[in-house]
């Protein structure tokens, strides 16, 4: 039912948003869906077992997480760790330059 999801974009608040989706909760059962974002390049127990995924015209939204939300997270989990392990090198304005022990690259992070 388009209505639900109208519901869902209005009052679930956006936890997170990668790989063009954003993910929302219920504020009440903290049940997660994902929300294809278009403008984009929990009470433990509670949640339902069930998936839904609805396409329409310009919405789209997944029980599930979807592929590109995924793979978002694991990039960033994995860049997360690279971080964690490397040395700092220098700052060149926004950025730092890293040096990642094992592999002896260097890389720059923007700093936030």
């Amino acid at each position: 039912d388009p209505r639900l999801w109208q519901y869902v974009k209005g009052h679930w608040p956006v936890r997170r948003a990668l790989g063009g989706w954003q993910e929302r909760e219920d504020p009440d059962t903290g049940n997660l869906c994902y929300l294809r974002d278009y403008g984009a390049s929990e009470h433990e127990g509670k949640r339902r077992p069930e998936r839904y995924y609805h396409d329409a015209e310009e919405c789209v939204f997944s029980w599930e997480k979807p592929p590109g939300f995924a793979r978002e997270e694991k990039l960033q989990q994995a860049w997360s760790v690279v971080r964690v392990r490397s040395t700092f090198v220098r700052a060149v304005g926004a950025w730092d330059i890293l040096r990642d022990g094992p592999s002896g690259c260097e890389f720059y992070c923007r700093r936030e």
